[in-house]
């Protein structure tokens, strides 16, 4: 099922690149081997290039990494005088 929604991901959206994140990164190359090849048979491929799958960097703390830096980039706008 993992296999047929990125494969439905990649031929509707054309991604460079496919990152798996979260918990399911920590089962690595036992997880991602398989999930290459099943992708691989399914993905449309006009160019004869697949789309690279790899684990995310930051592992599970990925998501909450991002979030706590775009919050912390944002700066709030002075009040505007309502008067």
């Amino acid at each position: 099922a993992l296999a047929a929604a990125i494969v439905s991901f990649i031929n509707t959206l054309d991604p460079e690149l496919i990152v798996i994140g979260g918990g399911v990164a920590q089962a690595g190359d036992e997880l991602l081997v398989p999930l290459r090849k099943r992708v691989a048979a399914m993905e449309w491929r006009p160019a004869g290039n697949g789309v690279p799958i790899v684990s995310a960097q930051l592992g599970e703390m990925g998501g909450a990494t991002g979030a706590a830096q775009a919050a912390l980039s944002v700066r709030p706008e002075k009040p505007k005088a309502i008067f």
